[in-house]
């Protein structure tokens, strides 16, 4: 079973091979993704990190 930080690799070598574009949903998620994993330090309880087509990447409450 791969890990989480595997399984990212994976997704971004995939997206690569695909020749998305770089604004693509598909990449869009992948970002979320990687920037919960990598930059959950900078997130508090109940936070995850979203992406927003004018800002980029901010951190949003869950409910």
């Amino acid at each position: 079973m791969d890990t989480e930080l595997e399984q990212i690799k994976k997704e971004l070598h995939e997206l690569a091979q695909k020749d998305v574009d770089i604004d693509s949903p598909e990449v869009m998620k992948w970002m979320e993704r990687a920037a919960n994993l990598f930059k959950k330090d900078e997130l508090q309880k109940g936070q995850i990190w979203k992406y927003d087509v004018n800002t980029g990447l901010k951190k949003v409450w869950v409910n």
